[in-house]
């Protein structure tokens, strides 16, 4: 290997790490997680009803199996997986702050797209299963979730 060249292999450990939190870092803040984290930001431990490896997109920023959704009687817990964790701490969003959920179908599967806060923070969307197991109570008690 020429000498010119070597000193690629010594930087590439550092670089590439940095360039990868670079990136996560960049995502969360064009989607919208930096902004759910000011208000919704969890420092419990999950817990409820667990739907690992879950796709859903924030604002712009498409998350393709990366989300881990506990549906919780109080709200959705939201966290990402380890890979992709930095600058995407864990959320807790309340059902109580979901507004204006409509259901939408795309492709093979049923998302339900809603804003999160209000005035609103963002917009999510995720699978139809996440609703589906919610709480009866949450159910009955709150109109705007699709049937």
């Amino acid at each position: 290997m020429h000498e010119e060249t070597a000193w690629i292999l010594y930087l590439a450990p550092v670089v590439f790490p940095l360039w990868w939190c670079f990136i996560c870092w960049l995502l969360s803040m064009i989607g919208g997680w930096h902004r759910l984290t000011q208000h919704y930001r969890s420092e419990t431990p999950p817990s409820g009803f667990r739907l690992r490896s879950q796709s859903g997109k924030l604002g712009w920023v498409s998350y393709n199996r990366v989300w881990n959704i506990y549906v919780a009687p109080g709200g959705i817990f939201l966290s990402m997986h380890f890979l992709f964790r930095f600058g995407h701490p864990s959320l807790f969003i309340p059902w109580t702050a979901i507004h204006n959920a409509q259901e939408k179908k795309v492709l093979w599967g049923r998302y339900v797209r809603f804003r999160v806060g209000e005035p609103p923070t963002a917009t999510l969307s995720m699978s139809k299963k996440v609703f589906e197991k919610a709480p009866d109570h949450i159910l009955k008690a709150v109109s705007w979730l699709p049937a």
